[in-house]
C-alpha cells in the first residue's frame, strides 16, 4: 500500500497552459472529475453491500460479501491518494501559470483555475465524510446485530460488558453455555461463526476506511489552506477578461453544477477554531454590496477593498455557504456578480422596501419587474440566484417610502417567486398585520420563506410561525435585550436560520446576548486597518459563529453542534432542496435539541 505514494508510481504533471488558453487546464480537471466520479461510485457499491450483509445468515456468504467490500474498500484508498497526487499537481500548474502573461494573481485566467481546484477539493472533503458516515453506520450497525442475534439464541438481552467481550474475544461459548445445553451445540455455533465472521469483516473494514479517512483528513488540511486569496473581486469583476473567458460548452453543463451541488448533504469538514472543531454553518444574509466592503465609511475611503480577506475568515470559521443580499435591481445585479466569483457564494433578486419607489421612478414599472425577472432567470441558470428578495414591509422608516407603495410592489414581487419556483427572502420591521396579511394572501405563490433579522414581539413571532414554511432569520439585532432573547428562546430551532446581516447588526457588548459569545476575534479600527483583523464595529460573516453561540445559550443547548446541523439543514431546506435526498438526514442523527 505504501508503493501507491512512491515516486514511481505517482509523479503526474499537468501542463500549465498559455496565456488565456485553458483547455488543458480544463481537460485535466475533467480527469479529476472522472475520478472523482469513481469514488462515488464505489461509495454507492459499499453501501449497497452493506445493506445486503443485512439479509445473509449464513457465515460463508457473509465471508465472501466482506471480502468483496475490502477490495472496493482498498480501490477507494488507491483512487483518494492518486487524487491527491493529482490536485497537487493541478497546484503547481497554476502556480507557472502565474508567471504567463496576463495570467498573474487576481487575473481572470487565475481565478477560474483557482476555483475549480477549489471545486474538486471541496468534493473530495465531501467523500471523505461520506466514507466515514459508512464507517460509523457499519460499525453502529454490527452491533445491534450482535445484540439481536444474542437474545435469538439465548432470550436475555445482553449487557454492554457482554456485547463488548463477545465482538473483541469471540469467546462465545462462555455467555452461551445455557443455550448449547438447552437447544443444541450446532445451531448456537453455527450462530456464533455467523457472528465472528461478520466481526472479523467489520473490524477489518473500519481498519481501512479509518486509513481512507485520514488521507481525506490530509488533503482537509489543505482546502484550509487553499488559495490565493482573490484580493481584488471588485476589479475582477469589473475587468473585460471577466467575461471573455470561454469555458468549454460540457465543462459549463456538467462539471460547474457538480461542484456546487454534489455531496452538499454531507458537508461536516473539520475545521479549527480557537482549539475547537466547528460544525458548518451558513450566513443567509450577507451585504457585500455595501460600501464598507470596499472600504468606504460615509463617504470616505478608509481602507482597501476586503472581500477576500473576509470570506477567507468566514471559511476558516466553518461557515459554508453565504448568500448575498440584493436590495435594488442595480444591487442585485452585483450581489450576482460577486457570486459569481466563488462556488460558495449565492445571492437574491428584489426590492428591498425601503427603495420600492426605484419600480415607478424608473418610468416605466412593468419593465422594471421584467428587468428583475430576467436577471432572476439569468442568475438560477448560473446556479446562483436562490431567492426573490429582500422584500416586504417597513414601517420604521416611511421617510424613505410610502407604505402604500411599499405595500404595492411586496405584493408584486410574489409573482416573481411564482414564476421562478424560489423561495422569498423577506424584511418585516413594524408592519407584522400588514406583512402577514400580504403574506397569507399570496401563499400559494411560493414555496418557503425566511423573515430575515427578526426584531419583533412574542405576537409576531407566533403570527410568523403560523405561516406554513416559514422560518425566522435570527442575527445580532434579535439579541439586543432581554426580551428579545425570551422571544428568540421561543422559536423552534426547526424553524429558525441564523446569519449577520452584516456589515450591520453585530452583536455589541451592550447586547444581552453577549454573556454567551464565547469565540473572539482581533479587531482594530477601520482608520487602522489590519487585514488580520476584523475592522471595529463593522459585522462581518465569520461572526455568525456568536449568532449561535447566544442561541445556544439562550435556549439553554449544550450540544452547540447539533444545533449548528440542524439550522444548516433549515437553510438547506429552503434555498438549496437540489442538495437534499434521504441521506441529508443522516446530519440529523441523534436527538434534536429542543
Amino acid at each position: 500500500m505504501n508503493d501507491l505514494l512512491s515516486p514511481d508510481h505517482h509523479v503526474i504533471e499537468m501542463t500549465p497552459s498559455k496565456g488565456d488558453d485553458l483547455g488543458k487546464f480544463f481537460q485535466d480537471v475533467e480527469a479529476v472529475q472522472s475520478e472523482l466520479d469513481e469514488l462515488q461510485k464505489l461509495n454507492k457499491n459499499l453501501r449497497s453491500a452493506h445493506e445486503q450483509s443485512k439479509t445473509l445468515h449464513n457465515a460463508k456468504a457473509v465471508k465472501e460479501l466482506r471480502t468483496r467490500m475490502d477490495a472496493d474498500v482498498h480501490l477507494a484508498l488507491k483512487n483518494a491518494k492518486i487524487l491527491k497526487v493529482r490536485l497537487d499537481a493541478l497546484d503547481r500548474s497554476n502556480a507557472a501559470n502565474r508567471s504567463l502573461p496576463g495570467c498573474g494573481p487576481g487575473s481572470s485566467s487565475d481565478r477560474t483555475r483557482t476555483s475549480m481546484v477549489n471545486g474538486l477539493r471541496k468534493k473530495l472533503k465531501d467523500s471523505m465524510d461520506s466514507f466515514n458516515d459508512l464507517r460509523q453506520k457499519i460499525s453502529s450497525e454490527y452491533r445491534e446485530t450482535v445484540q439481536r442475534r444474542y437474545f435469538t439464541v439465548t432470550g436475555d438481552n445482553p449487557d454492554e460488558k457482554t456485547v463488548d467481550l463477545l465482538i473483541s474475544t469471540g469467546e462465545s461459548e462462555t455467555f452461551l453455555q445455557k443455550a448449547i445445553q438447552e437447544q443444541g451445540r450446532g445451531r448456537v455455533l453455527d450462530t456464533i461463526s455467523e457472528i465472528q465472521e461478520g466481526h472479523d469483516g467489520v473490524k477489518a473494514m473500519e481498519r481501512n476506511l479509518n486509513e481512507l479517512h485520514q488521507v481525506f483528513m490530509d488533503m482537509a488540511v489543505l482546502v484550509q489552506a487553499q488559495g490565493e486569496q482573490l484580493d481584488d473581486i471588485q476589479s475582477h469583476v469589473e475587468s473585460p477578461h471577466y467575461r471573455q473567458v470561454a469555458l468549454p460548452k460540457s465543462f459549463l453543463s456538467t462539471s460547474i453544477p457538480s461542484f456546487i451541488h454534489s455531496y452538499t448533504q454531507l458537508i461536516s469538514l473539520y475545521l479549527s477554531l480557537s482549539a475547537v472543531l466547528v460544525t458548518p454553518s451558513a450566513d443567509i444574509a450577507v451585504n457585500f454590496t455595501d460600501g464598507m466592503f470596499k472600504g468606504v465609511y460615509n463617504g470616505k475611503q478608509c481602507h482597501v477593498l476586503d472581500i477576500a480577506t473576509v470570506l477567507s475568515r468566514a471559511w476558516t470559521a466553518g461557515v459554508d455557504r453565504i448568500i448575498v443580499t440584493g436590495g435594488s435591481l442595480e444591487e442585485s445585479m452585483e450581489a450576482l456578480t460577486i457570486a459569481e466569483t466563488d462556488a460558495r457564494l449565492f445571492c437574491t433578486v428584489g426590492v428591498h422596501p425601503t427603495r420600492c419607489k426605484e419600480f415607478e421612478e424608473s418610468g416605466d414599472p412593468d419593465k422594471h419587474f421584467q428587468a428583475l425577472l430576467s436577471l432572476a432567470k439569468e442568475g438560477i441558470e448560473k446556479g446562483k440566484v436562490v431567492a426573490i428578495g429582500e422584500c416586504g414591509l417597513d414601517y420604521d422608516r416611511l421617510q424613505f417610502c410610502p407604505a402604500e407603495i411599499q405595500k404595492k410592489y411586496f405584493e408584486k414581487q410574489f409573482e416573481l417567486a411564482h414564476a421562478t419556483k424560489l423561495p422569498m427572502f423577506l424584511h418585516m420591521r413594524a408592519a407584522a398585520p400588514d406583512f402577514c396579511e400580504i403574506v397569507e394572501r399570496n401563499r400559494s405563490r411560493f414555496s418557503a420563506g425566511v423573515a430575515h433579522s427578526f426584531t419583533g414581539s412574542a405576537e409576531d413571532r407566533d403570527k410568523l410561525l403560523s405561516i406554513s414554511n416559514m422560518y425566522i432569520g435570527v442575527n445580532g439585532c434579535s439579541l439586543k435585550t432581554t426580551e428579545n432573547l425570551d422571544v428568540v428562546r421561543s422559536i423552534p430551532i426547526e424553524r429558525m436560520m441564523i446569519e449577520t446581516d452584516s456589515p450591520y447588526c453585530g452583536i455589541k457588548n451592550t447586547s444581552a446576548g453577549i454573556k454567551f459569545v464565547k469565540s473572539t476575534w482581533p479587531s482594530k479600527k477601520k482608520e487602522k486597518y489590519d487585514q488580520e483583523c476584523i475592522v471595529k464595529d463593522r459585522n462581518e460573516p465569520c461572526l455568525v459563529r456568536q449568532v449561535l453561540e447566544v442561541v445556544a445559550g439562550c435556549k439553554g443547548i449544550s450540544e452547540i453542534g447539533q444545533l449548528s446541523r440542524t439550522l444548516y439543514h433549515n437553510t438547506c431546506r429552503v434555498f438549496f432542496p437540489q442538495d437534499l435526498d434521504s441521506a441529508a438526514d443522516s446530519l440529523l442523527a441523534g436527538h434534536d435539541p429542543q
